[in-house]
């Protein structure tokens, strides 16, 4: 994709999203009559496409983020994402990769103190 048209699709998308989070911080009653009835059926409507598109095939791979040639599925960051923030109470933090090898900072054996 067009790193322009990327930038406008990213843009456009994310006006709308932070005008309906000021009708919902800072709107009346009729602001939020408005979310209610037309920008609520659209998000909705918009994640269940995202999660319809990225559903797991019988193999339990995404349809979407799975290459064909791996042989362990990975977890669909679209649907953990929809997850944590529709469902999850609390998740915890998974390192990633990179922090689970990476070395602590500072020396591996403390110096004591007025050494």
């Amino acid at each position: 994709m067009d790193e322009v048209l990327a930038a406008n699709l990213h843009d456009g998308l994310t006006s709308i999203l932070d005008a309906y989070d000021l009708m919902a911080t800072e709107g009346g009653p009729t602001a939020h009559q408005a979310l209610a009835d037309s920008a609520v059926p659209r998000l909705t409507g918009t994640l269940r496409d995202l999660l319809d598109q990225h559903r797991s095939d019988p193999r339990g791979r995404c349809r979407i983020c799975q290459p064909r040639w791996r042989i362990r599925p990975p977890r669909c960051r679209v649907l953990l994402i929809a997850h944590q923030h529709l469902i999850a109470v609390e998740t915890p933090a998974t390192p990633t990769r990179a922090a689970r090898h990476a070395t602590p900072a500072g020396p591996a054996h403390p110096r004591p103190a007025g050494a």
